[in-house]
């Protein structure tokens, strides 16, 4: 696999954890006279918890304190790069969110008369209930269009680019799959794992040799070092191994998941026709969130109450469907079940088990009697983030090096754009679908089964193997978390389901093959490079 450090080292990408600040958040709550959060009524710990962290989040004192820190921060060391032209992100947990920090900014940015200009990134829209406040001056429903008047017609990218704005506040849109190498500074109020931190992160490394850019700076309020180290070493994935292959099994659980109550066949069957029939995917949420309400209602209950076997059984039916998922998923590659309930089926659980949180809504939890007394952002580290230590330094590209375009960058672009162009019906940014893609290769180079398929078979006999078609569903199903709406077309069409397998195993073989030849070069090489040096 072509690694991160190579290509830093080579001059493609920019480290991004050389200069990393996190912060952390100190504040103290107090309770007011006669008032209790949600009255008489007992709340279960987790939620509370996470609603007050949410709570505290959005408090309008917590990001104005934080409002300060970026904004002059930015000033102090990345407006004036680039003659001017370096430009930043704010990375925040939500969309609310994200409207508030684009008020607060606007409003300390006019305050001090400073000459900065802020765009938001927002799906949908927004009102001020969902917000806890209003903009003044602009009509609800809040919107990308009416909170960003100046746009003119121009989507946020193409206005990103010019002169006009600085700032760019995102949640999730633009998180991943934005290409700007302008961004020399990133401000994160979000918590970020895994593939996300990578994904994320990876916003500012783009490299822009022609102005000489070569410092980036980080500012994290949430995350700390530790938690961004771990997510950017190498990762491996396990999987669950279904020993037994009896075709039967998969109309046993489908019976076993619907007798548990938790979904009908109406709520399956509604699924199915908006998502699959009329493919209007906004309606098809009502009877995945119906079930999943079903689900999380339970479980609060059986919480509440202490009844263990209530919970035991919960938790057997979550891990049933994600039992009954990756089964159906290696079953009707190999047996045709011709049953098109099944398949709806299927999908449905899909997607209805992430739902499966176990926990209410933290929206319904009243923080009226709570007030913020306190509340200080501390700096607690700075510098670079290590990944490693002295480990082993790649040998520099020697003279007549230069920078023809390397062949195995060149297979992963070609790829990427294979895949997208089978999104192409889609409304999904090229980026999100090659941030997805890349995910997916990310995960399968690091199975052990797929390294051993690599060496013993050429490409066709790869590509065409039950082994690849296997992990790569089971990589997506990994994967789900980030592009999830990415995952749902995937499954939609069998045929875009299968070109795809083929176009991300072709990249599979050429990235382990790649990493072999790597692995093999004759020692005398490296050290005629030594002697050269």
């Amino acid at each position: 696999m072509y690694t991160m450090q190579q290509a830093i080292e080579e001059g493609f990408i920019l480290d991004v954890l050389r200069n990393y600040t996190t912060y952390e958040t100190a504040f103290q709550l107090a309770q007011r006279a006669g008032g209790a959060v949600g009255g008489e009524d007992l709340v279960d710990e987790g939620t509370a918890k996470e609603s007050l962290m949410r709570w505290v989040s959005l408090h309008p004192a917590n990001i104005v304190q934080k409002v300060q820190i970026i904004v002059e921060h930015f000033r102090e060391n990345v407006a004036e790069l680039l003659d001017g032209h370096a430009k930043a992100m704010v990375v925040t947990s939500s969309r609310a969110a994200a409207l508030k920090y684009k008020m607060a900014i606007d409003a300390y940015v006019e305050k001090h008369n400073y000459p900065l200009g802020t765009l938001v990134a927002l799906s949908g829209s927004l009102t001020a209930e969902q917000i806890d406040d209003f903009v003044p001056g602009v009509q609800e429903p809040y919107t990308e269009t009416n909170m960003n008047p100046d746009l003119r017609g121009r989507g946020i990218p193409q206005a990103f680019a010019g002169d006009q704005f600085q700032v760019l506040i995102v949640a999730n849109k633009y998180q991943t799959g934005f290409d700007q190498p302008l961004l020399f500074a990133m401000y994160v109020d979000k918590r970020l794992d895994g593939i996300e931190a990578v994904q994320t992160l990876s916003r500012l490394n783009r490299t822009l040799p022609s102005k000489g850019k070569d410092t980036m700076y980080i500012l994290d309020f949430v995350n700390d070092t530790d938690t961004i180290r771990d997510a950017l070493l190498p990762y491996y994935r396990t999987a669950e191994i279904i020993e037994t292959t009896d075709p039967d099994l998969v109309h046993d659980l489908a019976r076993k998941l619907e007798i548990a109550g938790i979904y009908t066949k109406d709520d399956v069957d509604a699924f199915a026709q908006a998502f699959i029939i009329e493919k209007k995917h906004g309606k098809h949420t009502a009877p995945l969130k119906q079930a999943a309400d079903r689900f999380n209602d339970h479980y609060v209950a059986a919480l509440a109450d202490n009844t263990k076997a209530e919970i035991d059984e919960l938790d057997l039916f979550r891990k049933d469907v994600g039992s009954f998922v990756r089964l159906y998923d290696f079953l009707s590659q190999v047996v045709d079940y011709q049953d098109t309930d099944l398949e709806n089926l299927a999908l449905f659980l899909r997607l209805l088990r992430p739902r499966l949180t176990g926990r209410k809504t933290p929206e319904e939890l009243d923080f009226n009697n709570i007030e913020l007394t306190l509340i200080k952002q501390t700096r607690q580290s700075e510098g670079a983030i290590s990944l490693g230590g002295d480990g082993e330094k790649l040998n520099p590209m020697g003279v007549g090096g230069g920078r023809s375009r390397d062949p195995h960058l060149v297979a992963w672009e070609e790829t990427l754009n294979n895949i997208n162009s089978l999104f192409e019906d889609e409304e999904f940014d090229p980026g999100s679908v090659e941030s997805w893609g890349q995910g997916v290769v990310t995960i399968l180079v690091q199975n052990e089964e797929i390294k051993d398929q690599v060496n013993a078979n050429t490409k066709e006999q790869f590509r065409e193997s039950q082994t690849i078609e296997t992990a790569v569903t089971n990589a997506v199903l990994d994967h789900q978390d980030s592009q999830q709406n990415i995952m749902e077309k995937f499954f939609e069409s069998a045929h875009r389901k299968g070109q795809i397998i083929k176009e991300i195993s072709d990249l599979v073989y050429w990235e382990l093959r790649h990493q072999a030849e790597k692995d093999t070069q004759p020692q005398d090489d490296e050290e005629d490079d030594v002697d050269q040096e």
